[in-house]
């Protein structure tokens, strides 16, 4: 798969799922070419994940619910049953590397960017994060923590070598994010770090995309082919 299958692919399992929609459900109507389809389905409730900037580019993290105008087929929503700022919540981060053979050169900085990430966002003893390696196999290296240095260790002692098996890798995530005996609202999101090129998934692109819009985890993406080189000379982050 080359990188703008990747980002295609990004693209769509960033999507939010936008509402509510209020209009009734209209019978599926057949179309002249076989292969096309519709599926039409009453959704009364749904979530909306937003992010806010101002006129300068700068994320706004106080929001209210009275600053927002949302509409759908240009009405606005019959209710608001929740509405909840996000910054706070308790982060749940699944941190998928890629330790294929393709990435050996980049390595190292997928290593210092992916410590370095960690160490910047989790607070202690409210968010907690995994690590999952993938090649010809995946492997979840560190199970759900919080404590940095064993998330370090974990990323410090991977190897490469092998194919990529990403889109099992992301499967895996989402099940062990679903998995965390959570009570509370809390943010779910995979960070994935590879050069975007799956060689060995039994796993598809279709079963990957229908398990994240399932999901409420949110799934972003570090190009390791171009961040590498344009940070070569001098790393990103400092891993100290």
């Amino acid at each position: 798969m080359n990188n703008r299958q990747l980002r295609l692919m990004l693209f769509l399992l960033l999507l939010p799922r936008i509402g509510p929609a209020q209009e009734p459900a209209r019978d599926a109507t057949p179309t002249s070419v076989a292969s096309d389809f519709i599926i039409s389905k009453r959704v009364d409730e749904v979530n909306l994940l937003l992010s806010v900037t101002d006129s300068k580019g700068r994320f706004v993290n106080n929001m209210k619910k009275e600053d927002l105008r949302v509409l759908d087929s240009h009405q606005p929503p019959e209710k608001w049953n929740y509405f909840q700022s996000g910054t706070d919540l308790p982060l749940r981060v699944a941190l998928l590397i890629d330790v294929s053979s393709s990435i050996r050169g980049r390595f190292r900085f997928e290593q210092q960017a992916a410590t370095a990430f960690l160490k910047r966002i989790l607070r202690p003893a409210i968010d907690e994060a995994g690590v999952v390696a993938f090649g010809s196999e995946v492997r979840e290296v560190q199970s759900m923590t919080s404590d940095v240095s064993k998330l370090g260790k974990a990323i410090h002692d991977l190897q490469p070598g092998g194919e990529t098996a990403m889109y099992d890798a992301i499967g895996l995530a989402y099940a062990r994010l679903e998995q965390n005996p959570d009570t509370n609202v809390v943010r779910r999101v995979i960070i994935l770090i590879t050069d975007g090129a799956d060689t060995r998934s039994q796993a598809t692109i279709r079963s990957v995309l229908q398990r994240a819009l399932k999901s409420e985890a949110v799934i972003l993406a570090l190009d390791s082919n171009i961040a590498s080189e344009k940070h070569s000379k001098e790393p990103p982050f400092s891993s100290s």
